[in-house]
C-alpha cells in the first residue's frame, strides 16, 4: 500500500496538537498478523486517484506510484477507494529521488473518511509527525520529531508504517517504532 506526499501546503493549525512520546521498538508489531490488502503497483487496478496538473502529477511507472511536483508548497496525494478497517497496520516503502531544502514531505494518509483524515508525515531531512485534517485544513498535529532511523535526503528508500488501534496510533520507520500518540478525535 503506498500513499506518498512530496510537499505540504501552507496551512493554519486550529486546535491543539495531540501529544506524542518516543518509544523505541524493533520489529513489526504483533498486531500486524494477516495481510488484507497488497498492491504491487503494476497498474491501477486498485483504483488509486491519479491526477496531472500544471504543478504536479501522480502516475504509475515501473512498479511505483510516482509523484512529481514542480512548485514549492504544493501538496499532491493519491488515495484508494477501498474502505479498510479502522484498526489496521499500514506499511509503505517510500523512495525519494529528489529532495528540496529539507521541506519536502511524504507520508501515509489514513482513516480518510469524508472530510476528515490523518497523515503520518515524514520530511526528507528526517523529521516526523502525525497530522489531523478537516478537508484541506490542518486542524491538529504533533510536534516535529527527529529520528535517526530514517535514511535522509535522496536517493533514499525507507519503510514507513502505522499501527491504528482505536484512538492509539503507533508509528514506525524501517521496522523501529519512532513514536506513538493518542488522539480522541
Amino acid at each position: 500500500l503506498a500513499s506518498l506526499l512530496p510537499t505540504l501546503d501552507e496551512v493554519t493549525t486550529k486546535t491543539p496538537a495531540p501529544t506524542a512520546t518516543l518509544t523505541p521498538m524493533i520489529a513489526r508489531p504483533a498486531a500486524a498478523v494477516a495481510r488484507i490488502f497488497y498492491d504491487a503497483l503494476d497498474d491501477n487496478s486498485s483504483g488509486w486517484t491519479l491526477r496531472k496538473t500544471e504543478v504536479g502529477s501522480a502516475a504509475f511507472a515501473n512498479g511505483w506510484l510516482v509523484f512529481t511536483v514542480s512548485a514549492p508548497y504544493t501538496s499532491l496525494s493519491s488515495t484508494l477507494p477501498n474502505d479498510f478497517p479502522s484498526d489496521i497496520y499500514i506499511e509503505v516503502t517510500a523512495q525519494t529521488m529528489l529532495c528540496g531544502a529539507g521541506v519536502d514531505t511524504f507520508g501515509i494518509i489514513f482513516r480518510n473518511r469524508g472530510d476528515h483524515s490523518y497523515r503520518f508525515a515524514v520530511t526528507c531531512r528526517g523529521q516526523l509527525r502525525m497530522e489531523r485534517y478537516t478537508g484541506n485544513t490542518l486542524d491538529g498535529a504533533s510536534g516535529w520529531q527527529a529520528t535517526l532511523g530514517l535514511l535522509q535526503g535522496a536517493p533514499a528508500t525507507n519503510q514507513i508504517s502505522v499501527l491504528l488501534q482505536g484512538s492509539n496510533f503507533r508509528f514506525f520507520v524501517n521496522g523501529a517504532e519512532v513514536f506513538s500518540t493518542h488522539d480522541p478525535v
